[in-house]
């Protein structure tokens, strides 16, 4: 269920996962070994009424790995400018770590147990300067196409909206987390689908916050 809405259609990511070329070029420096580094990535268009900006979700999976291996934005073909945030899938509570090219992404030496595969996988995501999607919880692909359909921010003088739109199944319960870049914090949400489709909105003022379903 970590894969699917309720209603059984998958939550993919854009494209299939890919061996990552971070994976040839450490894989061929000793004993020539190919790395079970992959990534794959969803992508959304903010769209804000002036630059409407594209925003990436990248899912890093890395098995029996055998060695510590380094990610850096670059390798992910992201530009550092200080707003992207790392997060291991796995890890509860949920806990976000800056990520830049001086704060990478360490994944420790990953060592097969028997016939048990050892892995890790991880998101990376970058943040508004308000209210920023982290994803679904408890879904592979936290950003899936086939789940959110639309973004939106809006600014004034006195208050920034921000609206994310997401399909699903009749009454399915949809667990969203978000992150408030100004305080830090990480809030969840569960919304109900009415019929198709549902919206979370979150209005931040000077004085308030409050985010609806």
């Amino acid at each position: 269920m970590q894969t699917t809405r309720t209603d059984g259609v998958l939550l993919k990511p854009d494209a299939p996962a890919r061996t990552m070329d971070l994976a040839f070029s450490l894989g061929f420096k000793g004993t020539p070994t190919l790395l079970n580094l992959t990534s794959t990535s969803s992508s959304h268009t903010l769209q804000d009424g002036q630059t409407d900006p594209l925003y990436t979700w990248h899912y890093i999976l890395a098995a029996d790995t055998l060695q510590q291996i380094t990610i850096t934005p670059s390798e992910l073909g992201e530009k550092d400018d200080g707003s992207l945030y790392v997060f291991d899938y796995f890890q509860k509570p949920l806990v976000l770590s800056h990520f830049s090219q001086s704060n990478p992404l360490v994944i420790p030496a990953l060592r097969p147990s028997g016939d048990t595969v050892s892995f890790k996988y991880y998101v990376v995501f970058r943040a508004t300067k308000n209210y920023s999607l982290i994803g679904e919880h408890g879904k592979y692909a936290v950003a899936s196409g086939q789940r959110f359909f639309s973004m939106t921010q809006t600014t004034a003088p006195d208050r920034t909206t921000s609206s994310w739109n997401f399909y699903g199944a009749a009454n399915e319960e949809v667990a969203i987390d978000l992150f408030h870049t100004p305080s830090g914090k990480i809030e969840s949400y569960t919304c109900r689908v009415t019929s198709i489709s549902s919206t979370l909105t979150c209005i931040s003022t000077l004085t308030s916050l409050a985010c609806n379903c």
